[in-house]
């Protein structure tokens, strides 16, 4: 019979670090790609990624980016799913998807 045993604190650290690590390389590589430095992009000292900082620097570069609507389906009675279209330079389109914590009322 197995017994169950307590996560030990180092553990949690080492799931932190990597959790911070994995944001931080996210925000590079979108700081890379979208030609900006990660604090272009962050709102936390270049941590991790801020929504609506991305979205004014797409704004900056040309981009359409048009109000969020909320989706008419909400699968996750938990979250809100806002939708987003950008459309860029060059006429390409796409709708991002993004869910949002829900306030109770």
């Amino acid at each position: 019979m197995k017994t169950a045993t307590k996560p030990l604190a180092h553990d949690q650290h080492l799931s932190q670090a990597l959790a911070a690590s994995a944001a931080l390389a996210r925000l590079q590589h979108l700081a890379k790609s979208v030609r900006c430095a990660p604090k272009d992009l962050s709102s936390d000292g270049g941590r991790s990624i801020d929504m609506l900082r991305l979205l004014d620097v797409m704004r900056a570069r040309g981009y359409r980016i048009d109000p969020p609507v909320m989706a008419t389906a909400q699968p996750n009675p938990l979250h809100t799913i806002w939708l987003i279209n950008i459309v860029v330079p060059t006429g390409v389109g796409l709708r991002l998807g993004v869910p949002l914590p829900r306030v109770p009322a």
